[in-house]
C-alpha cells in the first residue's frame, strides 16, 4: 500500500464512492440533541496533548463521543492535563513541534492516552445498529476516535495543526452546514478556503496543514468526524503534484473577513 506524507496528498478530497443518506444522518444526530459536551469535558487526557489550545479553542467546539479511550482508566484533573501538556506524559519538556513529530511516529515515549489510535471503545451513542456505524463501516481501514463535532454560530477555532497522514488519516461527513461555514487552510503560506455541503458526501481532511472552521451562518455546523487508522482508503487519490490543486473548488474567500463577521455575530449574541 502507498503510504504518502501531507504534501504528497491534496488539502482536501471528496470521496468518490461514498455518499451517504443524509436524511438518516440528519435523523439520528437531532436524537443527540442535549449530550454534546466541551472536548475538554468530552476527552480530558487527550487534550493535554495542547491543553493550551484546547482551552482557548475549542470552547467553541462541542462534540458527542461515538467512541472513547477505556473508560476504565481514570481521567486526569486539569492539573495533571496541563503537565501532559508540557511533557506528553513523559516528564521531559517538550516544544510543540516534538511533540507533533512524537505522535506522527507513535513513539514509546508517548503515552496511552494521548494516542488517538487507543480511542475505539463503542459509547452508548454508538450502538451495533447505529447509521454512524454503517456509514464508517463502509470504509476499507478500521476507525478510531469517532464522534459528533458541533460548531456553533458566530464561532471561529483557532488556527492549528492536528497530525501528519501517516499518524491517521482524518474524515468528516457534513450533517448540518449552511453556506456560511467555510474550513480554512494554509499550505505552503498559501490560504484555502472550502464548502463542504451536507449531501452525503465524505472528504478526507489534510489536517497535517494549519487549519480552522469559521461559522458565519445562523445555524450549528455539525459533522460526523471520525480518523482512519491507515490509508487504504486513499489509494484512490492519483499520485501527482497535490500543491495546487484538488477535486474541490477552493473558494477563495478571506478568513480575516469571514472572522470579522464570525466575531462581530458573537458580540451580538454576547450582548442580547
Amino acid at each position: 500500500m502507498l503510504i504518502r506524507k501531507k504534501y504528497q496528498l491534496p488539502t482536501i478530497w471528496k470521496f468518490q464512492d461514498k455518499i451517504f443518506d443524509i436524511k438518516k444522518l440528519q435523523e439520528e444526530v437531532l436524537t443527540l440533541e442535549g449530550e454534546y459536551l466541551s472536548v475538554m469535558e468530552a476527552n480530558k487526557a487527550l487534550c493535554s496533548n495542547n491543553h493550551e489550545l484546547v482551552m482557548s479553542v475549542y470552547e467553541h467546539f462541542l462534540q458527542v463521543n461515538l467512541t472513547e479511550f477505556d473508560p476504565t482508566q481514570a481521567a486526569p484533573t486539569v492539573e495533571q492535563c496541563e503537565i501532559m501538556g508540557e511533557t506528553v506524559g513523559t516528564g521531559d519538556l517538550m516544544r510543540k513541534v516534538d511533540k507533533y513529530k512524537l505522535k506522527a511516529g507513535r513513539g514509546a515515549r508517548l503515552d496511552p492516552a494521548l494516542d488517538e489510535h487507543n480511542y475505539n471503545t463503542p459509547t452508548q451513542y454508538y450502538p451495533s445498529t447505529s447509521y454512524f456505524r454503517e456509514v464508517i463501516n463502509s470504509f476499507k481501514a478500521s476507525a478510531i476516535r469517532a464522534r459528533i463535532a458541533r460548531i456553533e454560530p458566530g464561532r471561529t477555532l483557532t488556527p492549528h495543526i492536528d497530525y501528519d497522514p501517516t499518524y491517521a488519516v482524518r474524515v468528516i461527513v457534513p450533517i448540518f452546514a449552511e453556506a456560511g461555514v467555510v474550513n480554512y487552510f494554509w499550505r505552503r503560506n498559501s490560504q484555502e478556503s472550502y464548502y463542504l455541503e451536507p449531501d452525503g458526501s465524505a472528504y478526507f481532511i489534510n489536517i497535517g496543514f494549519n487549519h480552522t472552521v469559521v461559522n458565519t451562518s445562523d445555524k450549528p455546523r455539525i459533522s460526523l468526524m471520525f480518523s482512519l487508522k491507515t490509508q487504504d482508503d486513499l489509494q484512490e487519490i492519483p499520485e501527482q503534484d497535490w500543491n495546487e490543486t484538488n477535486n474541490m473548488e477552493n473558494l477563495k474567500m478571506v478568513y480575516g473577513t469571514q472572522k470579522q463577521l464570525a466575531d462581530e455575530q458573537l458580540n451580538v449574541q454576547t450582548v442580547l
